[in-house]
């Protein structure tokens, strides 16, 4: 069965409706396709936006919750990227394959790139540009999605630029080692990947719709849509087809369009307001997942390293001689991030 991936970032918590609609609502329908690993990418907040590093453990149980109440859970693996440390050794290995001048182009075109200092300073970044900054959103990312042997990269059109990286980390791989057994992820994106939200901007987390929200906050919401060119886009979201004809006729929104919008979105997320998740309930699906993940990635891990020929004979993977194929194969089962050795 092929791997698919699915990241997210947990820099803003709760998930907001146009990434329900670009990525989590089609989750149901790829479990039976796909071997599924959802994950919540923590690292990449501790390394771009530091000063927020202490509320990440909060908001990535956040995330987790909404995407066991979406049934995530039942059947695949939701993973939290900080609790795979083989994602760092991993991304040593990428770091051999990339060249310094790409790194710096691909980093010279992001939304870093263009904080002026006071800006960095408000992050708690380093007044100039650090290492990892530049290094983890391309190599760390890099390194999980081809450390599970993804075949498709599923997401909304912000992952456009990491794919693109990715797919150019594994030509370099392969150009070092013309044997890797490791797949070419393919892109899948929604239809409706660029959701605008009610000023008719892109959305994101300053003109957002929380997916918890509750029925007087998102009546509220939509009331504040004026553009009939977005009521239109979220009539089509939601299958409104009436009333999308209706908007073709008279480009008026009329209080009844409002109303049937706004019952259409109040039973879309109505998951996330009556489904009963605790904390406690995520985090076992993270612990659970997170296993599932590092394990899968470690083996990787070791076929790769043994194809390098990098490393001792012996270590935490066990007795292997250079070039054997199944040193990964004998990776230990490991503890889970969350337990500690005195739990064990």
């Amino acid at each position: 069965m092929d791997t698919l991936v699915s990241a997210h970032s947990c820099i803003f918590g709760s998930r907001y409706f146009g990434i329900h609609v670009s990525t989590m609502r089609e989750w149901s329908g790829f479990k039976q396709k796909y071997s599924c690993f959802f994950v919540i990418d923590d690292l990449v907040g501790h390394f771009t936006q530091p000063v927020d590093s202490k509320t990440y453990p909060d908001k990535a149980i956040v995330v987790a919750r909404q995407f066991v109440q979406c049934g995530a859970a039942d059947g695949a693996n939701i993973v939290l990227a900080s609790g795979i440390p083989e994602i760092y050794e991993f991304s040593m290995i990428l770091s051999s394959c990339v060249e310094l001048d790409y790194l710096k182009a691909s980093y010279d075109g992001s939304s870093l790139a263009c904080l002026s200092e006071a800006q960095r300073r408000q992050l708690e970044l380093t007044a100039r540009p650090s290492v990892v900054e530049a290094f983890y959103t391309h190599l760390g990312i890099s390194s999980y999605i081809l450390g599970l042997h993804t075949n498709v990269w599923q997401g909304g059109a912000e992952i456009a630029a990491n794919f693109v990286v990715v797919n150019s980390v594994l030509d370099g791989l392969k150009a070092r080692l013309t044997d890797v057994r490791l797949p070419r992820p393919r892109l899948l994106q929604s239809r409706f990947d660029q959701v605008p939200g009610a000023d008719g901007r892109y959305m994101s987390i300053d003109n957002c719709l929380s997916v918890d929200a509750s029925t007087e906050e998102i009546a509220a919401y939509v009331q504040s849509i004026s553009d009939a060119a977005v009521v239109e886009y979220w009539c089509r979201i939601l299958g409104l087809n009436d009333e999308i004809r209706m908007l073709q006729e008279d480009r008026t929104v009329t209080t009844s369009i409002r109303g049937r919008l706004t019952e259409a979105v109040v039973e879309e997320l109505r998951p996330f307001r009556e489904m009963r998740v605790t904390n406690g309930d995520a985090l076992a699906a993270l612990v659970q997942g997170t296993e599932v993940a590092r394990n899968k990635i470690a083996v990787t891990l070791a076929d790769l390293r043994n194809d390098l020929g990098l490393g001792s004979y012996v270590s935490e993977y066990g007795p292997r001689s250079r070039g054997a194929s199944s040193g990964g194969k004998r990776a230990r089962k490991r503890r889970s991030p969350t337990t500690s050795r005195a739990e064990q």
